[in-house]
Formats: C-alpha cells, sequence, structure tokens
C-alpha cells in the first residue's frame, strides 16, 4: 500500500484502489493497532486512538479492523510472565495457570510459547496449547534439509519457522516449501547440543608414511537415516576433527556433531584410526 499512487489510481482505476482497500489495507491497519497495543510497556489500561475512520467509509468497516486486530486462531504468542503474581496472589496464581503473550522474539521466547486455540483481543482470555499436538502454521526455508523441528519466528505471531533445533516437533506438515499447515507437538526438550551421527565414506586416500589421510564422509541421522550433510571433510573448517599428519587411517563410520550459530553441521569428533600393525620381531641368534 505504501508505494501505491493514490491519486493517479483512483482516476485511473478506482476499483483498483478499492479493491486494495478492502484487502491490503485491513491488514495493514490491522498489524499497526496490534502493534501498538502489544508494544512494551501496554497494558490493561493503554488506550489507542484510531483517527481518520471516517475517510473508510465504501472501502472497508472499522469492525473489520478491529477483528483483524484480534489475535487469531492457531496465532503463536511468547510468554511474558504470569497473570497472577505468586507474590500479591498466591491462590490466583495456583488455580489458574494464565499467562501473557506477547508478539514473539526469537531471543526471548524460544521454547516459551503457545499456540492459541481461538482468537482473543487484547487484554482477554482465551484458550491456548502450551504443550501437546496442536495444528499451526510453520514456515519452511528450504528442501536442502529435512525439518523436524520448529521454533518461534523473531517478530512474528503468524506461524513458526522449521529449524534444525527447536523446541517443537513436526509430526506432519503439507510439503514443500513456505508457510504451510502443519500438526507440531509443544513441549519437547531441545535437541542436545552435541548428537550422535553415522558416517559413510565418500572420497579421499587412506594416507601413507609420507601424506596424511584424506577421507570424506556423507553423514546420515542414525535413528531416521536422513541425510545431514553430504562430502564432508572433517578437518576442514569449521569441522573440529584432527589427524596425524601423516599416517595409514581406517575410515570412520560413528561421530558426533553439533549444529552452529550459522545452521551448519560440525563434526566434533569421529572414530577414524591409525591403521596399525604389530612390529617385526627378530629372534635372536644363540
Amino acid at each position: 500500500m505504501a508505494d501505491t499512487d493514490y491519486r493517479e489510481v483512483y482516476f485511473e482505476e478506482p476499483e483498483t484502489l478499492a479493491m486494495k482497500l478492502r484487502s491490503d489495507f485491513v491488514q495493514y491497519a490491522a498489524g499497526r493497532l496490534r502493534g501498538a497495543l502489544t508494544a512494551e510497556g501496554a497494558d490493561e489500561d493503554t488506550v489507542v486512538a484510531v483517527q481518520g475512520v471516517a475517510c473508510l467509509f465504501g472501502f472497508t468497516r472499522v469492525s473489520l479492523v478491529l477483528q483483524q486486530a484480534a489475535r487469531q486462531r492457531y496465532e503463536v504468542l511468547g510468554i511474558s510472565g504470569p497473570i497472577f503474581d505468586p507474590a500479591s496472589d498466591e491462590e490466583a496464581f495456583k488455580n489458574t495457570p494464565a499467562v501473557s503473550g506477547v508478539t514473539p522474539a526469537e531471543a526471548d521466547h524460544a521454547g516459551k510459547f503457545v499456540v492459541l486455540l481461538e482468537p482473543v483481543a487484547a487484554g482477554e482470555l482465551a484458550r491456548a496449547v502450551a504443550a501437546g499436538v496442536v495444528p499451526v502454521r510453520v514456515d519452511v526455508p528450504d528442501e536442502d534439509f529435512p525439518y523436524r523441528l520448529a521454533e518461534v519466528t523473531d517478530g512474528s505471531a503468524a506461524n513458526l519457522t522449521a529449524v534444525k533445533r527447536g523446541s517443537a516437533a513436526i509430526l506432519w506438515r503439507e510439503g514443500g516449501t513456505g508457510v504451510q499447515w502443519a500438526l507440531v507437538r509443544l513441549g519437547i526438550l531441545p535437541e542436545p547440543a552435541v548428537f550422535p551421527v553415522d558416517l559413510t565414506q565418500y572420497g579421499g586416500e587412506q594416507g601413507d608414511d609420507q601424506t596424511p589421510a584424506t577421507w570424506t564422509y556423507d553423514v546420515t541421522d542414525p535413528f531416521t537415516s536422513e541425510t545431514l550433510a553430504s562430502a564432508v571433510d572433517p578437518v576442514a573448517a569449521p569441522h573440529k576433527w584432527q589427524r596425524p599428519s601423516v599416517g595409514f587411517m581406517i575410515p570412520a563410520t560413528f561421530g558426533y556433531a553439533h549444529w552452529d550459530a550459522d545452521g551448519e553441521l560440525v563434526l566434533g569428533w569421529i572414530n577414524e584410526v591409525a591403521d596399525q600393525e604389530p612390529c617385526e620381531t627378530s629372534e635372536s641368534e644363540p
């Protein structure tokens, strides 16, 4: 909408402008209103003035904007804390496990969020899921990795985002990339920072008494057999494995890895071992 030259469009294509006002503008205005109501420092006493509503006559209704401003069913909200403070109202805290929901921030709400089961206006109560299986939209960024986990989307309540390490398990999704419906299980423990991997030799050489081994590997999940990375050189950055500078090495079949901050697989340890033979002994002459 901000890129629309309203005057030119109005005189040349009034129907086009009307269509944008009926669709795009409603979501835009509702998003601005929702943002003001859920901004840091806003509470149940916050008042937001909506000016200029008369100019919308014939295009949309204020009630539609207000309806869109409410949080919708299956949106994702970060947990900012309990509504009832046990220090001031212990009974309410124990009897009503209600939390305050805000637009998720990745740094604050990873693993600390709910999915709404019904629409809710700012300052009102609604049912939500904090643990268990629930439908929700998930944004799948690409098909280069078999995503099985999801986490909050920074700055958006519309959907979760498929990630390599997250706190929600994707049980099923529509397929492909982009925002799509999925069934997820909330409340799982995040995967450990270090996890086991299976290794299959991809290429390279064994090495000898003058040159180092150069084995490379395909890396797979030992539980699902899904490929996590291909043709990995375990001694090249960002991997941490160190080989002897020379010598025969037997290819690895197993190791431990983690995901770095950029979402890259990092091999930390693999079970490559030196190919050794017992030294020949000579019998001493009598």
